[in-house]
């Protein structure tokens, strides 16, 4: 079958747990984390700010029903408590690199296996980035996750530079 682009967006029926920006995002599917079941898919989102200044101190998670909705937005039993970082899933790990400082942490929470969408033990991995970035730009390609740009000075200046782990 083929899917037919909507002429524009609509507004979903359920709201977010929190107002938030600069916050972290990704979805999750089986073909992204095994522990997921199939047919079933999750959009995570967590950490974040409300003004700029302070934390939120939330991961939430909402499953994609059919037709695109989203159910209620429930907490993972996890929280990210930093924002301005990029955000992947992947065999079966939520991944978070850099904040708000800019830093080079990465933070992992693995998708629990007899729960999901609850997330375990989300905490520092122990790898560093290269660079410390503020904001940067994310992709997950095949097994690598790409980290593109962002600022590594604060949020006065941006940096060109990308680099990539092998999850």
């Amino acid at each position: 079958g083929q899917q037919t682009p909507a002429a524009a967006w609509v507004n979903g029926p359920t709201t977010s747990a929190l107002a938030r920006y600069q916050h972290y995002a990704s979805s999750a599917t089986q073909a992204n984390a095994s522990f997921v079941p199939a047919a079933t898919d999750y959009i995570y989102v967590g950490g974040g700010t409300a003004n700029g200044t302070s934390n939120l101190m939330s991961l939430d998670s909402a499953r994609v029903q059919a037709g695109g909705q989203l159910s209620a937005w429930a907490a993972t039993g996890a929280s990210i408590s930093s924002f301005g970082g990029g955000a992947t899933l992947a065999a079966p790990y939520l991944y978070s690199f850099g904040d708000e400082m800019p830093s080079d942490a990465i933070f992992a929470g693995q998708i629990s296996s007899t729960a999901p969408p609850a997330i375990t033990n989300f905490n520092n991995n122990g790898n560093r980035l290269t660079t410390p970035r503020y904001l940067p730009g994310t992709s997950l390609q095949g097994a690598y996750i790409f980290l593109a740009g962002g600022s590594t000075t604060g949020r006065t200046a941006a940096t060109n530079s990308v680099e990539a782990m092998i999850w």
